[in-house]
Parts: structure tokens; sequence; C-alpha cells
């Protein structure tokens, strides 16, 4: 968790399986008066490490205005 211009931020992984493919979801999570938002990325669990940092920057990029 974290506090960024006042909004509170907070990103969540989750690790799950489906039809026996594992996937990784990352969430970012912003909160202010007028809501909840919430910003998903999805990738396989074996996705290369190009392909997970380039998820992490958007994910970290990610901001209500």
């Amino acid at each position: 968790s974290s506090v960024i211009d006042g909004k509170k931020h907070r990103d969540v992984g989750v690790k799950f399986v489906v039809d026996g493919i594992g996937y990784d979801e990352l969430y970012r999570l912003v909160g202010n008066a007028k809501g909840t938002f919430v910003f998903k990325a999805t990738m396989l669990e074996d996705a290369g490490d190009e392909v997970r940092n380039g998820v992490q920057k958007m994910l970290a990029s990610f901001q209500v205005k």
C-alpha cells in the first residue's frame, strides 16, 4: 500500500490455474472520494521477464486523475 498525490494505492498479485495453465494476475486498486478504480493485468505464469517487466511498468503508471 502507498499514498500518491493524496490517493491510496494497493497492489495485489494473484496466482491461479485454469485447465492446467498457470496465470498471474496483478491488480492496482486506487481509491478517492468518487470510488475505487481497478487496473488488472493477466499474464501466463511463465511469461518472460520482458513481458513481466512491461506489465509491472504499466501497473505502476496507473493513476486516477
